[in-house]
């Protein structure tokens, strides 16, 4: 059996199908990133599914619809991308959360002089974007966002974001082999500096002795 939609109802469903494509491999890389599921965003495609449903039960006349109900397969494709829409934005402001402790987590220990000296990029460019130019711009997007319009620009620029806290991240995990090599390295020549410091306070206390001894 075929199901038939009208131009209207195509158009919609195209919609659906591409954006739910988009979410499905963003809520894969979230899992990925923070080895679990995130509720919220599972909970819309649970809403999303439905209504699709919905849809499909009344295009299988599986469904009767009252006359009054006219346009029953838009009312539900309408919610259906809404809530996937929805379900895309809490997956990226989940995200943000997760780079954002996840660097702060791997930098975690290290001095300041480490930072300054193997990875500058994080003091000029990482730290502001992710304190201040990241939570803002996510702030921004979702005071805006629409669950109601049938178009992803909010989510595409909001993606953007995420991305970039990716990278940035990406680019924090590989450093910091070079970072744990740099701080070992100042420990160990910090270290040796005290032992000397000590060893010539030592030997200027037992020389000064034996002059004092010598006078006396």
């Amino acid at each position: 059996m075929r199901i038939e939609f009208n131009e209207e109802e195509g158009q919609h469903f195209k919609e659906i199908v591409a954006f739910y494509l988009e979410v499905k491999k963003l809520m894969i890389d979230a899992e990925e990133v923070a080895d679990e599921s995130f509720t919220p965003a599972t909970e819309e495609f649970r809403y999303a599914f439905d209504h699709l449903m919905r849809v499909f039960a009344f295009k299988l006349d599986l469904k009767t619809v009252k006359p009054a109900e006219d346009g029953y397969a838009i009312k539900n494709l309408k919610p259906a991308f809404s809530h996937l829409y929805r379900a895309g934005c809490d997956l990226l402001g989940w995200l943000s959360i997760i780079f954002r402790e996840r660097v702060g987590d791997e930098l975690k220990g290290f001095s300041a002089g480490t930072l300054h000296e193997i990875f500058p990029k994080y003091y000029h460019e990482i730290k502001p974007y992710f304190e201040v130019v990241a939570p803002k711009e996510t702030a921004k997007l979702r005071d805006e966002k629409d669950i109601a319009k049938e178009n992803n620009k909010d989510f595409s620029e909001y993606n953007k974001v995420v991305k970039k806290l990716r990278t940035y991240y990406e680019e924090t995990l590989k450093i910091k082999p070079s970072l744990i090599e740099y701080e070992n390295k100042t420990k160990n020549e910090q270290r040796k500096s005290r032992l000397w410091q000590i060893i010539i306070a030592i030997l200027a206390a037992v020389v000064g002795g034996i002059i004092v001894f010598f006078l006396t």
